[in-house]
C-alpha cells in the first residue's frame, strides 16, 4: 500500500494524474444529497471534487433487505457531478481512506482534508453545508409521474407531512437510537390538530401496513388524513410531495427533516427529543417542537 501511494505521488508531481477529493456517495435520497453537499463545500476551497458511485451495485439499507438506488440525479439531473474510473477508485479507497463515524464521532476536521483523500463512511453536518440548500435541490414537480403530480399538485396549505421511517430502524439503532414510537406520533398528529386550522395530514412512510395497523387505529379523533405510497424504491417522490407541506412530523432518518428545509414558508417541525440527527433542520428557520 505504501509503495502504491508513492508510485500514485510521483505521477501526480510528473502531471499523469490529478489528485481529488473521492466523495463516496451512498444511502438513501438524503444521505445523497447531504454527501453532495460536502463535496460542494470542499470544491469552494479550489479542490477538484469527484463521486464514488460503488455502493450502488447492491444498493442495500443496512438489512440488505431495502432497495437504495442513486436517485439523487434524477431528483435533481441540474447538478455537477463527475466520478472516477474504476482503477483510480479503486486506488483512492485502498490509500487514502479518511473514514467518518458520525454520530459517534461529531468531530468536522473533514473539512480540513485535501486531495488526494476518499471520504467514507459518515461526518457531522457544519451551517455552511446549507448555505446554497435550496439553489442546489431545486424541486421541479414535472419529475413527478402522473399520480405523484397530481398529489403534489393538490396539497393545501395547512398539510403536514407525517414520516415514518421503519425498514432498518423499526428497532434499536448504534446511530440513530430507538424507533419512534406510535404514542410520539398519536401525540404530534394531536399537537398539530389543535395547532392549526383544518390540517390535512399526508402520511409517508415504508411500511404502510404499520402505519394503518399501528398509527392510524390510535389517533383519538378523525383527522383529513392521506396515505401516500410510494415504497423505499421512490424515496425522491416522498421527498417531492413531503415539501411541498408546509409543516413536517419527522422520524428517526432523514426524508422529513431534509423536506421540511426544502418547503419556503416557516413552519412547524416535530422532532423526537432524543434524536440528535437534525440536519439542515439544525439550521433553519422553523419552529421546531420537541417531543
Amino acid at each position: 500500500m505504501k509503495l502504491l501511494r508513492k508510485l500514485y505521488m510521483l505521477a501526480v508531481r510528473m502531471h499523469l494524474d490529478k489528485p481529488v477529493i473521492l466523495v463516496n456517495i451512498d444511502g438513501g435520497i438524503c444521505s445523497q444529497m447531504q454527501q453532495y453537499l460536502m463535496g460542494h463545500l470542499l470544491a469552494q476551497h479550489g479542490y477538484a471534487i469527484r463521486y464514488d458511485l460503488s455502493f450502488y451495485e447492491y444498493g442495500r439499507d443496512t438489512e440488505g433487505r431495502q432497495v437504495r438506488n442513486f436517485d439523487l440525479l434524477k431528483a435533481f439531473p441540474q447538478l455537477t457531478f463527475k466520478s472516477v474510473p474504476r482503477w483510480k477508485r479503486s486506488l483512492y479507497r485502498r490509500c487514502f481512506r479518511y473514514i467518518g463515524h458520525y454520530p459517534n464521532d461529531t468531530m468536522s476536521d473533514w473539512l480540513n482534508q485535501h486531495p488526494p483523500i476518499f471520504l467514507g463512511g459518515y461526518f457531522a453536518d457544519v451551517q455552511p453545508m446549507y448555505t446554497d440548500y435550496k439553489e442546489l435541490f431545486l424541486i421541479d414537480a414535472n419529475i413527478l409521474d402522473a399520480a405523484n403530480l397530481a398529489i403534489y399538485q393538490a396539497i393545501p396549505d395547512n398539510s403536514v407531512a407525517v414520516h415514518i421511517r421503519r425498514g432498518d430502524l423499526s428497532k434499536y439503532n448504534e446511530a440513530y437510537g430507538h424507533p419512534a414510537s406510535v404514542h410520539y406520533f398519536v401525540q404530534a398528529i394531536c399537537l398539530l390538530e389543535k395547532r392549526l386550522k383544518h390540517p390535512a395530514f399526508y402520511f409517508f412512510s415504508d411500511d404502510m401496513d404499520y402505519v394503518r395497523r399501528e398509527i392510524l387505529t390510535a389517533i383519538p379523533m378523525a383527522i383529513n388524513g392521506t396515505v401516500i405510497e410510494n415504497g423505499a424504491e421512490r424515496g425522491y417522490y416522498d421527498l417531492f410531495l413531503m415539501s411541498r407541506c408546509h409543516h413536517h412530523i419527522t422520524s428517526k432518518g432523514s426524508l422529513g427533516k431534509f423536506a421540511s428545509c426544502l418547503n419556503p414558508h416557516r413552519g412547524i417541525a416535530v422532532v423526537l427529543k432524543d434524536d440528535r440527527q437534525l440536519g439542515p433542520l439544525a439550521f433553519a428557520d422553523k419552529e421546531i417542537i420537541t417531543l
